[in-house]
């Protein structure tokens, strides 16, 4: 992934560059174990708040339907959404 198009992605909004390092890595880690695109997740950076648990069980969840390649805006959709 380019440097700048990331740098421009988390520079914007700011509140994204106060989310622990770890927390990061951990939900980049979750990411590229369900096959989430790298690429999709510059465009919900918003995902990196969220529960981790919910994370992981929703892309197993995804995963196990038959989504190869979720989406992060599953992670954090309400519950009927998701459930469709």
């Amino acid at each position: 992934m380019p440097v700048p198009l990331v740098t421009e992605k988390t520079v914007k909004p700011k509140q994204v560059l106060s989310i622990d390092i770890k927390k990061i890595d951990i939900v980049l880690d979750i990411f590229q174990k369900y096959n989430v695109p790298m690429k999709s997740v510059l465009s919900d950076l918003w995902v990196f708040y969220h529960n981790l648990e919910i994370i992981e069980d929703r892309l197993r969840q995804a995963t196990e339907a038959g989504c190869p390649n979720p989406k992060p805006w599953i992670c954090h959709a309400a519950l009927p959404i998701f459930e469709r």
